[in-house]
């Protein structure tokens, strides 16, 4: 009993460690702030090429420390609730009698109802249709990635590089040759010989971090969402 006192006791501090490290990110109120200082950015970008004048690479660079950052509160919730499911199974949970509910068939209507809802696309198939229509250029006109970002895939024990132009298109040295790809996965199957999701093949390394651009897709993806809600 008392090594699993102490165990206890060694969890709790754990737990508390969790805690703290995990505080920052669950803050509403940051997480609102950094979202409104987002946009504010988003829009000085927009302005700028309307007004065909070029972005400044420092304006550049704070988007992407924002977007970055606001991406951290998804993750760090998300921690928060892998954490919530891991010690759920130890929480005593109370049950209260309750009258059951006397359940209606549903009417004609109401079931056609419910096969058009059954047939509607989930948000899971509308976003992954969705991101089959970005394109490199797309992240480059958002600030998202830089003009001149070499990105790499390790194959078959070898690294591959390559080289993310201002227009969108993938320069890949193949055999001692300049290659120039249209999109991640021409340039992914160019290289490797193989069919490949060029998005999950390549990757960049940015503040210490190495992410897949299909990383970088999806926030595009999200900020693009949030900004037409």
């Amino acid at each position: 009993m008392n090594e699993l006192k102490q165990k206890i006791d060694q969890l709790k501090e754990l737990l508390q460690s969790i805690q703290e490290g995990l505080q920052p990110y669950l803050d509403e109120q940051k997480r609102t702030e950094k979202h409104s200082q987002l946009k504010s950015v988003e829009r000085s970008i927009i302005e700028l090429q309307k007004l065909n004048t070029p972005v400044p690479d420092e304006l550049r660079e704070l988007k992407f420390k924002l977007v970055h950052e606001f991406d951290l509160f998804k993750e760090y919730r998300a921690i928060q609730r892998e954490l919530s499911n891991l010690l759920d199974p130890f929480v005593v949970k109370t049950t209260r009698m309750t009258t059951p509910k006397i359940v209606n068939k549903p009417t004609e209507s109401k079931a056609a109802e419910s096969k058009a809802a059954e047939a509607k696309p989930t948000e899971r198939q509308r976003e992954s249709k969705k991101s089959y229509r970005v394109k490199l250029a797309d992240l480059l006109k958002s600030g998202l990635i830089l003009p001149g970002t070499e990105i790499q895939s390790k194959y078959n024990n070898r690294w591959y590089k390559a080289v993310i132009q201002a227009d969108g298109t993938i320069l890949v040295n193949l055999n001692g040759k300049p290659e120039v790809f249209n999109s991640p996965s021409g340039a992914a199957v160019a290289t490797s010989g193989k069919s490949q999701d060029g998005w999950e093949w390549w990757s960049l390394t940015s503040e210490n971090q190495t992410r897949t651009l299909d990383y970088y897709r999806k926030i595009y993806i999200d900020h693009e969402a949030q900004g037409r809600g």
